[in-house]
């Protein structure tokens, strides 16, 4: 039993729980809606809002980046561990968190016409202003806080797995086996 989940989670509903710094980052919704909403549970039983958005990736420094996208654009929200907004800004496109590391929180741009994949981006939480850009037209598997682990987006089989060093942005590529088309976590 999760403190602060019966609280929180909506009737005939599900939630999707990952660790956050501070509790745990649960989504939920209800089966049969589109709405989603992200709370952190803290183990105090506290159900702090974070956003109307399943897009939400913890910061290094405690707080929280939540996305939602609005037509062409989408809105970024720095919010604290007890969700107040800390800061605020706009993003062309459609844009998600993946994770924060050592040299900016990872963005995923979507693609662009003719691509599978999508323009990945180290960006500063707090202002949106791109730091480095990742690739284009890559498809993101994770990000620990010194490396971010991405594929091709158009690659289908015998793929390499490209591992990028977020501090001088050098990477490195590794075979996979050929299992069929690659997915994220």
């Amino acid at each position: 039993d999760l403190p602060g989940l019966a609280g929180v989670l909506p009737a005939n509903g599900w939630a999707w729980l990952r660790p956050a710094p501070g509790g745990v980052l649960a989504t939920l919704g209800r089966f049969g809606a589109l709405a989603l909403r992200t709370v952190l549970l803290t183990p105090t039983g506290l159900a702090v809002p974070l956003g109307d958005t399943p897009a939400v990736t913890p910061l290094r420094d405690g707080g929280f980046l939540a996305a939602s996208v609005d037509g062409r654009r989408t809105s970024m929200v720095v919010r604290t561990a007890e969700g107040t907004s800390a800061a605020r800004w706009t993003a062309p496109g459609a844009a998600t968190p993946v994770g924060d590391t050592v040299a900016g929180t990872l963005v995923r741009v979507a693609a662009t016409e003719g691509q599978a994949g999508a323009d990945l981006l180290l960006v500063d939480p707090r202002t949106g202003s791109v730091r480095r850009r990742l690739g284009t037209d890559r498809i993101p598997l994770g990000a620990s806080p010194t490396a971010v682990a991405h594929l091709a987006g158009g690659c289908f089989r015998n793929c390499q797995l490209a591992v990028t060093d977020v501090r001088t942005g050098r990477w490195r590529e590794y075979p996979t086996p050929d299992q069929g088309p690659p997915r994220t976590a």
